[in-house]
């Protein structure tokens, strides 16, 4: 039987295929600081990071959150926390250089949709295996992220696909119902192998 025209496939990044453990433990180290009390103003206010604002901001804001519930941080400069925060976005989880591979020997389109801010989006574009994918998106270039409509309009014009013609993965639910309402096929990620069956069975890959 024939597959319909073969889809775009649209990945998040972070859980999906890169390495799934964070910074959270190498910034709490620098910063003199308990994991647990650092991940609460991490991501207190990393919406607006993503978004595309500063690092000072971002950065200035977790030291004041620390201090405040009386965890002072160590004196560490934004960049070298930026340099850690993007660290993990530089090297791909262990699988997904042959899944992307395979993907382009196929013929098949790749796209990138992700939540994240200015310096993840750099060391992105800058690795060596982000260049097979046609279009990269990132909120804190748009000012728009998951699972808000826009952002999924940014890689529908980009990618010059219609919603049908998208096959997408993400590691969490809202943002995977967030594109199955604009009519994606949208999919919780479960692992490179479920993955490999979504994509045969879309023609994706060879079956």
């Amino acid at each position: 039987m024939e597959h319909p025209a073969r889809p775009c496939v649209v990945f998040d990044l972070g859980g999906v295929l890169l390495r799934p453990e964070g910074p959270a433990a190498e910034l709490a180290r620098v910063l003199g600081v308990d994991v647990e009390a650092l991940l609460v103003p991490y991501w207190r206010h990393r919406d607006a990071y993503d978004r595309g604002g500063p690092s000072a901001g971002f950065w200035g804001a977790l030291r004041r959150d620390l201090a405040r519930d009386g965890h002072e941080p160590a004196e560490v400069g934004d960049d070298e926390l930026d340099d850690i925060d993007a660290s993990r976005w530089a090297r791909l989880a262990d699988g997904s250089a042959a899944l992307l591979a395979d993907l382009d020997r196929a013929g098949t389109v790749t796209a990138v949709l992700s939540n994240a801010p200015a310096p993840l989006a750099r060391t992105v574009r800058a690795a060596d295996w982000s260049r097979t994918f046609c279009s990269l998106v990132f909120s804190c270039e748009i000012a728009r992220m998951k699972p808000e409509p826009q952002a999924y309009a940014e890689v529908e014009q980009q990618t010059g696909r219609r919603p049908q013609e998208l096959l997408f993965f993400d590691d969490r639910p809202p943002n995977v119902a967030g594109a199955a309402q604009r009519g994606w096929s949208a999919h919780v990620w479960g692992g490179l192998d479920p993955a490999r069956e979504v994509l045969s069975a879309a023609g994706a890959l060879p079956g």
